[in-house]
């Protein structure tokens, strides 16, 4: 993945640069169409061959969503919350 980091970051700009040149909306969509249907693709078969190599993995299913989003959402709790007066 480091060696990947910079077209992993330039990917995340791509409907800005698309809008900024005026990219005709029919091909942007064909070709969001696609990469997402490949992006879905990859990661059903990888969730399928994982589901395959570990066993009673529905049992840590529940555990781990749980702890993704309390990772996710304690961060921005922390933001709201009022900093105290030293």
């Amino acid at each position: 993945m480091n060696q990947h980091k910079e077209l992993s970051n330039k990917i995340k700009f791509a409907p800005i640069v698309a809008g900024i040149g005026k990219m005709d909306y029919a091909t942007f969509l064909k070709f969001n169409l696609i990469g997402g249907v490949i992006w879905a693709s990859i990661l059903s078969l990888l969730g399928y061959g994982l589901g395959n190599v570990i066993p009673d993995v529905d049992k840590y299913l529940l555990p781990i969503t749980i702890a993704i989003v309390v990772i996710s959402v304690v961060p921005s709790l922390l933001h709201l919350l009022p900093e105290r007066d030293k």
